[in-house]
């Protein structure tokens, strides 16, 4: 189910889209984000933004150094950034049953590293 204040981002963000305004913004702002015109999908590398977010490079960091003992806390981080990773190149929402299991996770990441030579959890 999704929070009241995600279908606010999600209806300002189509929004955005539809008006046009989200390159321009992107110029303006000098965002770190790619953007797909066709489905107005985003998609922002938090490496660019690590300073801005020091618990969440904090947790990829532990994970990277050895994944079967990073805290939950740290793979739910590690499932959000692969989510977004994965929506992006695969084109489609992974929800929130998408799972928090090691073996899915490194799945994952694998499959990003090996089809389309991109690590997001490279530290």
């Amino acid at each position: 189910m999704m929070s009241m204040g995600h279908q606010q981002v999600r209806y300002r963000l189509c929004w955005l889209h539809a008006q046009g305004w989200i390159p321009k913004l992107i110029r303006q702002h000098r965002l770190h984000v790619r953007y797909r015109p066709a489905d107005g999908a985003l998609l922002a590398d938090w490496r660019a933004y690590a300073g801005r977010f020091p618990r969440l490079a904090a947790a990829l960091r532990r994970f990277a150094q050895d994944p079967d003992r990073a805290a939950p806390t740290d793979l739910a981080a590690v499932r959000g950034v692969l989510a977004a990773w994965l929506a992006w190149y695969v084109e489609q929402d992974l929800g929130p049953a998408y799972s928090l299991r090691m073996d899915i996770l490194q799945a994952a990441r694998q499959t990003l590293r090996e089809r389309w030579q991109v690590d997001p959890l490279e530290v």
